[in-house]
């Protein structure tokens, strides 16, 4: 497969992970996840979907945490910068949301990398702002 080809796919699966994310559908997004997945989204004690998982069913349950912690249709979620050469890409940009405990609004920036391979994120890692998150809850 040619580098644009590849680019291409990679694009194709981070919009259909973008998409799932908005609509909050933890099923569609371990979909896109490879059997072999390297998950990390950094550690907090505070926040239980933190922390590296390597099992599909594990990130299952960590996404419907992440989603029922936070007010539904109050997210913001603005990738700023798209970067991908190949089976890799690196996403910039600002999230906000509402927690549904405290009433309490985080904006933060993020940086997201991913590694799609046949189709499938093989490699995810969330670098977020945790200590402000934290404040929130």
């Amino acid at each position: 497969m040619k580098t644009t080809e590849i680019n291409i796919q990679t694009q194709e699966i981070l919009n259909e992970f973008y998409k799932n994310v908005s609509e909050k559908n933890a099923n569609s997004i371990i979909s896109l996840l490879s059997e072999d997945i390297d998950w990390y989204i950094v550690k907090s004690a505070r926040l239980p979907w933190t922390g590296k998982q390597t099992e599909k069913s594990a990130i299952h349950k960590a996404l419907q945490l992440l989603f029922d912690a936070h007010v539904d249709g109050d997210d913001e979620l603005t990738p700023d910068h798209i970067f991908i050469d190949g089976y890799e890409a690196a996403v910039f940009g600002t999230m906000s949301r509402k927690v549904k405990m405290t009433g309490k609004r985080f904006t933060t920036t993020f940086c997201q990398r991913f590694t799609i391979k046949e189709g499938k994120i093989t490699k995810f890692l969330m670098l977020e702002d945790t200590p402000e998150i934290e404040k929130a809850f």
